[in-house]
C-alpha cells in the first residue's frame, strides 16, 4: 500500500501545456491533497442529483455542454467520456470544467471507464454493505464504487479505513490510481518504468517518493505532458483536466 503523506493546501487550476490537442492533469488540493490513495474524481452531480446517477451507464448518446468555451483544449475529451457514460454534467447543460475533482468522484469515473473499456456494466451494487471506509455513508452515490475499487485493488485510503471522499485529489494520486488500473487489466509492466524522464521537469523533487514510478510511467505513456510549471504533482485537479487525462487513459487501455 502507498504510505500516507502530509496534506498540502489547495492550489488554483493551471491547464496543462498541450503537447497534443487538449491537456489535462490530475491534481490534489484541499486538506488531503497529498493522500496515498490513487483515485480520480469527476463530480457526477450536486445536491440530490448525485444520488440518481445510473451505475456505469456506458452509452453512446451524444452529450453537449454549453460552458466549455474557455476550455476548448478539453472539449473533445469531455464530450467523448460523457457520450460513453463515464462522466456527466452538473445540470442545465453545464459541465463546470473549472470545478475541482473530488476523491470519491474520481473513483466513480475510473470504475465507469473500466466498464466502458471492457464493454460491460460493472455491477458495483454487488458490493452494497461492504463498508471499507468509515467516512463513506452507506447510502452515498459513491459508496458502492469505493467498495468495488477497494476490493479490486484500485484504491487504498488515506489510512486503513478513512477515504476522505469529498476532498480533492492530486495529479500524482490520479496517476497512481491509473497504474493500479493497468495492473487490474494485466497491462502493467514495471520494467518499462524509466524514472529518468522525471529529470525533464523542474519540480520533479516535489513528487512524493511513492508516486514517482507512476508519474514516470504516465509520462512515458503520453497520458500527461505537464503544465507550464512542470508536473505539479500535488496541484488540485479540475474536471476538465481529469477528463483529458482519463480520455487519454481510456485510449491507452483500448489500444
Amino acid at each position: 500500500e502507498v504510505p500516507e503523506v502530509p496534506e498540502v493546501p489547495e492550489v488554483p487550476e493551471v491547464p496543462e501545456v498541450p503537447e497534443k490537442p487538449g491537456t489535462g492533469g490530475s491534481g490534489n488540493g484541499g486538506s488531503s491533497s497529498d493522500k496515498k490513495d490513487d483515485t480520480l474524481y469527476i463530480q457526477v452531480g450536486t445536491g440530490n442529483s448525485e444520488t440518481t446517477v445510473d451505475n456505469n451507464s456506458a452509452t453512446s448518446s451524444p452529450v453537449i455542454f454549453s460552458d466549455l468555451k474557455q476550455h476548448n483544449w478539453a472539449t473533445e475529451a469531455i464530450h467523448n467520456l460523457a457520450a460513453k457514460g463515464v462522466i456527466s454534467g452538473e445540470g442545465e447543460g453545464k459541465f463546470k470544467p473549472a470545478s475541482k475533482v473530488k476523491r470519491a468522484d474520481s473513483v466513480v469515473m475510473l470504475v465507469r471507464l473500466l466498464g466502458a473499456v471492457k464493454g460491460e456494466v460493472i455491477d458495483v451494487d454487488k458490493y452494497s454493505g461492504e463498508m471499507y471506509f468509515v467516512d463513506a455513508p452507506a447510502h452515498a452515490y459513491y459508496t458502492n464504487y469505493l467498495a468495488y475499487a477497494k476490493a479490486n485493488g484500485l484504491i487504498n485510503g488515506i489510512s486503513e479505513n478513512i477515504f476522505a471522499p469529498t476532498e480533492t485529489i492530486s495529479r500524482q494520486d490520479m496517476m497512481v490510481m491509473m497504474v493500479s488500473a493497468l495492473a487490474q487489466m494485466n497491462m502493467l509492466d514495471t520494467s518499462q518504468v524509466d524514472l529518468s524522464v522525471l529529470d525533464n521537469y523542474a519540480d520533479m523533487s516535489s513528487i512524493s517518493v511513492y508516486a514517482r514510478p507512476a508519474v514516470a510511467l504516465m509520462i512515458q505513456k503520453g497520458i500527461i505532458t505537464g503544465t507550464n510549471k512542470g508536473i505539479e504533482p500535488k496541484a488540485a485537479m479540475t474536471r476538465a483536466q481529469s477528463a483529458v487525462m482519463m480520455n487519454r487513459f481510456m485510449e491507452l487501455l483500448e489500444n
